[in-house]
């Protein structure tokens, strides 16, 4: 069985803007792209891995937004990144609250609906958020994880952090070069070996 690799990505404060005072996107008027947000999905859609969004939206349940709000915003958002030349595999989204769930952050619910869905190799793909609780889901499933921010907590619990969404696309980019390197010298070793 051949398992997919995957990258997922928080949405508020990763993809687009958050909004202020700790409150909710509730509208496609309010959603603003993170400069270079749109560059870096463009890049990492030419990679081999699957790009899940995976977010927390509890407005839902406390009657701010509708999922039909919701759904509008996310399908404008997607438009925009494949204009671009990015794509998004799938959109996983909590609508609960604290302690209604297994699926919100950091509980590693919607992971697991991907690796189901999309037969996905967890131990070998990404988690990328701005929160400890995106870090934390990762690390359920030992998943590699980017945190972006300055949260000292967070950046000490990650396996690596940045400022923004282009610089993780880069880091992830680069670690994937070097061992693809590694691993094409050490095929041409032991083709070396079985030659001689």
């Amino acid at each position: 069985m051949i398992f997919n690799k995957a990258i997922f990505l928080d949405r508020d404060g990763v993809i687009n803007k958050k909004a202020p005072d700790k409150g909710y996107i509730t509208s496609w008027d309010n959603f603003q792209f993170l400069p270079g947000v749109l560059k870096a999905l463009a890049k990492i859609s030419q990679s081999s891995y699957k790009i899940f969004i995976v977010t927390n939206q509890r407005g839902i349940s406390r009657g701010i937004m509708s999922e039909d709000a919701l759904k509008n915003i996310h399908n404008n958002m997607i438009t925009e990144i494949r204009n671009n030349g990015g794509r998004i595999d799938e959109i996983y989204y909590c609508p609960h609250g604290n302690n209604e769930c297994t699926c919100r952050k950091p509980l590693p619910g919607m992971l697991d609906n991907a690796k189901s869905d999309y037969n996905i190799s967890l131990e070998e793909s990404w988690v990328v958020g701005d929160s400890i609780t995106d870090i934390k889901a990762g690390k359920a499933r030992e998943c590699k994880t980017i945190y972006i921010g300055e949260d000292s907590e967070a950046m000490a619990f990650s396996d690596y952090s940045v400022d923004s969404l282009d610089s993780a696309v880069n880091l992830i980019s680069s670690i994937n070069l070097s061992l693809s390197s590694s691993t094409e010298r050490f095929i041409k070793k032991r083709r070396l070996i079985i030659k001689c």
